[in-house]
């Protein structure tokens, strides 16, 4: 017959695996994110992507990835990564993190786990959780919904290119050609969810040379559904023949490209 000291024991053996196991496995999942970030650090970005999902993958392409890896500063030159919160449901996880910058700027942002086989992954990555909500499901144990998951954030709808507008200083319609004589080359975007003190980048780039115009950002002075417009002036002898891309840049997260010929 077992001995209360004998149970004892066991109980408290019992207690340390349980405890071992949970140690270990926040330390995996919570160790992807920082392994991520540790070779966007060194530079290595495909390393980082190979840290993604393959849903992830399926959706984000590895160019589109490295230009929202390079479009914050907080993430491209990240000196470190503080996660503060978790939340883990069977085969999912969300983090909550602080990202700091070489520089001294910080940056939320939130990270949604799955378990790919044996391996923890990254679904998602983005700025455009609630976090004020999300850390209170993550902490509060009666919460009625168990994980937390990014609320819609904003979006990039449409861009319109073209040589003209109309009266009211929109792209109405896009051009699927340019004259190379025109004096400028505008853009008119469509966001919805639209974040008030947010920016929106516009870039435009010669594909074949790789000549790039000045980058035009506009301040987001509305949150909402917005329209915002670019323009970019020709410089010296018109604009070079062939195909260029006009990519959109949402300080919030969204990316999104169009492309058109010039002749």
């Amino acid at each position: 017959m077992k001995t209360f000291k004998q149970i004892f024991l066991g109980m408290v053996l019992s207690l340390l695996v349980m405890f071992i196991f949970y140690l270990l496995f926040t330390l995996l999942t919570g160790n992807i994110v920082k392994t991520q970030m540790d070779a966007i650090r060194k530079g290595d970005l495909n390393k980082a992507y190979s840290y993604t999902s393959k849903n992830y993958q399926t959706d984000v392409s590895f160019e589109k990835f490295k230009k929202f890896i390079q479009s914050y500063s907080p993430l491209y030159y990240n000196k470190s990564l503080r996660i503060y919160d978790k939340k883990t449901e069977g085969d999912l996880q969300i983090i909550m993190a602080e990202l700091k910058s070489k520089d001294g700027s910080n940056m939320k942002i939130g990270y949604k786990l799955i378990k790919q086989g044996t391996d923890w992954k990254i679904e998602y990555m983005g700025f455009d959780f609630d976090f004020g909500q999300e850390r209170r499901d993550v902490t509060n144990e009666n919460t009625q919904s168990s994980l937390p998951t990014p609320k819609p954030g904003p979006k990039i709808d449409n861009i319109f290119v073209s040589d003209s507008v109309s009266t009211n200083g929109n792209v109405e319609m896009s051009k699927t050609y340019i004259d190379k004589t025109s004096s400028k080359i505008y853009a008119t975007v469509q966001i919805t969810e639209a974040k008030e003190n947010s920016t929106i980048t516009a870039e435009l780039t010669h594909s074949q040379t790789g000549t790039e115009n000045t980058p035009i950002k506009n301040n987001v002075d509305k949150a909402g559904k917005i329209i915002s417009n670019f323009s970019f002036t020709s410089t010296g002898g018109g604009w070079l023949n062939g195909e260029y891309i006009m990519r959109i840049t949402l300080s919030t997260g969204d990316i999104k490209e169009i492309s058109f010929m010039v002749k």
